[in-house]
């Protein structure tokens, strides 16, 4: 009797250790990246809008060849066809490689998860594979999916976050801004060259980014950039430009016989 008690009672106790372990191991799990920065209550158009997730040189760069978007190493289309209305959506995995892709995909990720494996920093390759539907021609990541994120062949779940669909599918978004802000002409190869000193503002009432103020979203770039201030006045022979055009105003103003 008392040798099946001792039985009874060691087999309890590696059950309750057992138990624990697995407990442990699903809080290990549990524990993967989470959201940083939470923008779920901002509308989506207004992310983009306001640039949220700091995109805008990402796609210049990208509208002036400057820079190649990441490749998209393995898809999948899906084209359902309904009552009315055909929906398309599909599963797409991205390719970051180049140092200007990876410091863009790194510096999102960065500023908006948490808990991200700890040899990202130092990743060559970054994979994003992530589950996308489409509407009015447009595609965003699904937002009830479960991106994949992979950084030296170890996957793990990212939690949905906007800034996922702005990054991989936000060209024509980023395009829109561009020509509802009238922001300036985009940069050449010799101003990104500069670096970021080469996009300080020049004049009052232009962005650091050369957007027109957004009170006047409507205005063109011309409108505050793209034409060179006028030459100050160096002498007392100078005069407003207003009359620049007429000989007779010039004489009317300067000469005795003018009568005035």
């Amino acid at each position: 009797m008392f040798d099946d008690a001792m039985k009874m009672a060691v087999t309890s106790r590696r059950s309750r250790l057992a138990a624990v372990a697995l407990g442990g191991g699903l809080t290990v799990v549990a524990c993967g990246p989470g959201v940083k920065r939470d923008l779920s209550n901002v509308p989506v158009g207004q992310v983009g809008f306001e640039d949220l997730c700091g995109l805008q040189n990402y796609y210049d760069a990208l509208a002036t060849k400057e820079a190649v978007p990441p490749a998209v190493v393995d898809a999948a289309d899906v084209e359902r066809i309904s009552e009315g209305s055909t929906a398309r959506g599909g599963r797409a995995r991205f390719a970051f490689e180049t140092d200007f892709q990876l410091t863009t995909v790194k510096r999102v990720l960065e500023e908006n998860w948490k808990g991200l494996p700890p040899g990202l920093p130092a990743a060559k390759r970054i994979e994003l594979n992530v589950t996308w539907s489409e509407r009015a021609g447009l595609r965003r990541v699904a937002n009830n999916s479960s991106p994949e994120l992979v950084t030296d062949g170890e996957p793990v779940s990212l939690p949905y976050h906007v800034c996922l669909s702005e990054l991989l599918f936000g060209d024509r978004i980023y395009q829109r801004r561009r020509e509802v802000l009238g922001l300036a002409p985009r940069p050449t190869a010799h101003s990104l060259a500069l670096g970021a000193d080469a996009g300080a503002p020049t004049e009052a009432g232009t962005s650091s980014d050369g957007a027109n103020p957004v009170s006047s979203p409507g205005r063109p770039a011309g409108a505050d950039a793209g034409s060179p201030p006028a030459p100050p006045a160096t002498g007392p022979a100078a005069a407003p430009s207003a009359g620049a055009g007429s000989a007779s105003g010039a004489t009317g103003r300067t000469g005795p016989a003018g009568g005035k």
